[in-house]
């Protein structure tokens, strides 16, 4: 028994340390009325904020 709980211990502790190296989004692209924009390509900027709000981009 001790040795399946280490084991499980062991198991956990690893995929908590392995996190991902990169970001998955999707998302739908509109303009400012909230129609979908024309097919082709766009530029978008895309960043991360410490805080949900007045937070500074990191």
């Amino acid at each position: 028994m001790k040795k399946l709980f280490l084991l499980l211990s062991l198991l956990i502790i690893t995929a908590i340390a392995q996190s991902p190296q990169t970001l998955n989004y999707q998302g739908y692209l509109t303009d400012s009325s909230g129609d979908p924009v024309a097919d082709g390509n766009q530029a978008i900027s895309f960043r991360i904020y410490n805080v949900a709000t007045a937070g500074s981009a990191l």
